[in-house]
């Protein structure tokens, strides 16, 4: 159960680094959450 939570808390620190960094011309968000949702499944 921890291991859970830190796994998403990484997965949130993740997304959130691409989306702080990600410039006007990248993917949109949605790919980034898909990418995010992906990486949680894994």
């Amino acid at each position: 159960m921890i291991m859970e939570a830190n796994s998403l808390t990484l997965a949130r620190r993740f997304l959130m680094l691409l989306l702080s960094f990600s410039p006007s011309s990248s993917p949109s968000p949605f790919a980034l959450a898909k990418l995010a949702l992906a990486f949680l499944m894994n």
